[in-house]
């Protein structure tokens, strides 16, 4: 399959619902898209499917140094969304993320309390829930968020600056 020019990260941390974490990183690399894990903490969970997949790892922190993903997944579970809720690392990266209007989704099983904190920082655009969704006709949905997200990035004209 022809590899698309995007890139996105899975944000992790203990507790997450390894089937649709794993549902995804099997639907991007089938698209030619190889995500990355975005990690609160070192797992042992987490290495080990980094060893399955092949796919990078990230620790927040060294994050800073990075350029933004095209898109941003939250991992399912509600043990995974108790530490989401308390590090104000990921507050920060939703709101960079959402100022670069780039999609932000939630993998099943999405923890309420988690969902409704996220909510005020979207910036009124949709944080996009699995909920009720099959796991493909999200992922296809969020991709084509991704994508429209970088076409309108790309053909925005650069602002003329006048002195």
């Amino acid at each position: 399959m022809k590899s698309i020019n995007s890139n996105c990260c899975i944000l992790i941390a203990d507790g997450f619902a390894e089937k649709s974490v794993s549902q995804a990183v099997d639907f991007f690399l089938r698209q030619g898209i190889k995500p990355t894990f975005l990690n609160l903490f070192v797992s042992p969970l987490a290495d080990e499917l980094y060893t399955k997949y092949g796919v990078g790892s990230v620790l927040i922190g060294d994050f800073e140094n990075l350029s933004l993903p095209d898109g941003l997944l939250f991992a399912g579970g509600a043990a995974c969304a108790k530490h989401f809720l308390i590090d104000p690392r990921v507050y920060q990266l939703i709101r960079q993320i959402h100022e670069a209007t780039k999609p932000v989704g939630y993998l099943y099983p999405v923890a309420t309390q988690l969902a409704e904190r996220l909510r005020p920082l979207s910036l009124n655009k949709p944080l996009l829930l699995q909920e009720r969704l099959r796991i493909d006709q999200f992922l296809h949905d969020f991709l084509h968020r991704i994508q429209l997200s970088s076409a309108m990035f790309y053909q925005q004209p650069t602002s003329l600056l006048v002195f």
